[in-house]
């Protein structure tokens, strides 16, 4: 899958759709395109992430909520229109929700070599999803230093879109905390409990 610029906020549905300061050393001081670089590094290094977003693709806004582990499990879920979409991949089982065309009583569970199961896996994938919201070959500028959930960030814009990413400005931990493009009307994605110990067990009531 091709990686994508910063303002492409909103990727997260097309495919199915804070940090604490503290370490040696900060990141601001750094020229922004080693920031964007490091920052991709570390969600690509991170062993889990938590990401939340309300976001808006083609005027239908979304509220989306994803649990992510670098072991490939993970659990989604979308929310638009008053319908919600939900997709948990444990091991080689992926349980689904509300996806239209495998709607059901309950969740339905798809092996993995499903063909169904192809584009709700990628969409659980943690290097795929910061292929699409950080591309560290993207040209950026910074434009400032901001607090993000009580840790300090620096902003870093795209000069080929509105997108704001902000970076804790932690040189060891250089984790993206927000993707913001609400200028351009399309919403906020935050991240946050990088590293944390998950497990993502089947969902209740599935079956497994």
């Amino acid at each position: 899958m091709a990686a994508r610029p910063l303002h492409a906020l909103t990727g997260l549905l097309a495919l199915l759709l804070g940090v604490a300061a503290c370490g040696g050393g900060h990141e601001s001081g750094k020229p922004a395109e080693q920031i964007l670089h490091d920052a991709q590094a570390a969600a690509e290094k991170a062993s889990s992430v938590h990401i939340v977003g309300d976001v808006t693709r083609g005027g239908v806004r979304a509220k989306l909520d994803l649990l992510l582990a670098d072991n490939g499990d993970g659990r989604e879920q979308i929310t638009t229109s008053g319908r919600t979409v939900e997709v948990v991949k444990v091991g080689q089982v992926l349980y689904v929700r509300g996806v239209p065309g495998l709607s059901g009583p309950g969740y339905r569970r798809l092996s993995l070599s499903d063909p169904r199961a192809a584009p709700l896996v990628r969409a659980l994938d943690k290097k795929a999803v910061f292929m699409q919201l950080v591309n560290a070959k993207d040209t950026v500028s910074i434009i400032g230093i901001e607090t993000v959930n009580g840790s300090a960030a620096v902003k870093l814009k795209s000069q080929t879109g509105p997108g704001i990413l902000y970076v804790a400005d932690d040189a060891e931990r250089p984790y993206p905390l927000r993707v913001d493009s609400t200028a351009s009307g399309q919403g906020v994605i935050t991240f946050s409990d990088w590293g944390a110990d998950v497990t993502i067990p089947p969902p209740p009531g599935s079956g497994g």
